[in-house]
Parts: C-alpha cells; sequence; structure tokens
C-alpha cells in the first residue's frame, strides 16, 4: 500500500488530500509499524502477553525479513510457556541467520532452544551442524552428549545409544 499526499486544485483553491493505493485490490493497508510496534510492547509490558503476540504477527506478516520481529515472537512464546511454538520461530530464526552468514546468532539461538526443549533431537541437529561447520566439533559431541543422556533419562535407550554412537 502506498499513500499518496498532494494538493488538488478546488475551483482556484488547494487543498491536501491524500489516497492509499494497495497494488493487490481489496487487501488493507499497510499497517502502520511504530503505532503497532509501541501497541504491542505496551500489551507485553502488562502482562498481556497473547495480545502482543498477536500484534507481533501482524508485523511479522508486514515485514518478514525484519529478524528482530521473529525473535520477540519467540521471546513472547517462551514467557507464555508455548515452548514448542517458540522453538519453532527459533529454529527458522536460526535458519535465516545461517543464510546471513551470522552462523555465532544461529548458534546462540539453537543453543537457547536446547536448554528450553532438551529432548528436541531436530534442534540438536541443526545445533550439531552449526558447530560443526563453525568449527567447534568439541562442542557438537557435548551437545550429543547430553541429547543421549536426555533420552537416556526419558527412557529412550535406542535413541541414546545411536547418538553415543554418533557423538
Amino acid at each position: 500500500t502506498v499513500n499518496y499526499k498532494y494538493l488538488q486544485n478546488f475551483g482556484g483553491h488547494t487543498a491536501p488530500v491524500s489516497l492509499s493505493w494497495s497494488p493487490f485490490p481489496g487487501t488493507p493497508p499497510m499497517l502502520d509499524r511504530k503505532k503497532t510496534m509501541d501497541e504491542a510492547d505496551r500489551y507485553a509490558s502488562s502482562g498481556q502477553v497473547a495480545k502482543a503476540l498477536n500484534e507481533y504477527r501482524k508485523l511479522h506478516r508486514e515485514y518478514p525479513e525484519d529478524l528482530g520481529f521473529m525473535n520477540r515472537i519467540g521471546d513472547l512464546c517462551v514467557q507464555a510457556g508455548r515452548l514448542e511454538d517458540a522453538s519453532a520461530m527459533f529454529k527458522l530464526l536460526a535458519q535465516k541467520y545461517h543464510r546471513n552468514q551470522e552462523g555465532k546468532k544461529a548458534i546462540a539461538l539453537l543453543k537457547r532452544v536446547v536448554k528450553l526443549l532438551p529432548g528436541d533431537k531436530d534442534v540438536a541437529g541443526l545445533l550439531v551442524e552449526q558447530l560443526m561447520a563453525s568449527g567447534a566439533s568439541k562442542e557438537a559431541a557435548q551437545v550429543h552428549f547430553q541429547l543421549a543422556l536426555h533420552l537416556e533419562k526419558l527412557g529412550d535407550a535406542e535413541g541414546a545409544l545411536d547418538l553415543f554412537a554418533q557423538g
């Protein structure tokens, strides 16, 4: 959506006119980024996490490449106790960091997810890949070992043995 402001001549008098145009007819105009962020932050600071999440999701839909919005959504999901949703958002964010050649940020985020969901094999696998790519093979082996111990505690002896063999 593009907002146009111009002066229109009305019988010798000029008056400002504001028009909104959207490249996709029937779509609502773009969000006011600052206003929506302020509202989301106000909701978050007053403990209304669900409303804050709703506002940040709107922002993320409008600005999908803004990684800060993705991180904030993940943080709010953690705050709301929705660890699976947080994990999904953080995994997506880590992949974007990886594509942007920001491996250290991806590793830090994946470590956070491993702490939130220590039994998530997919996240542990992504973390191991990132660590190996960065040359931290000892730390990658530790991640395998920690996941194997966690699986053993959960009674998944076969999964634990597989990881012990890999690590």
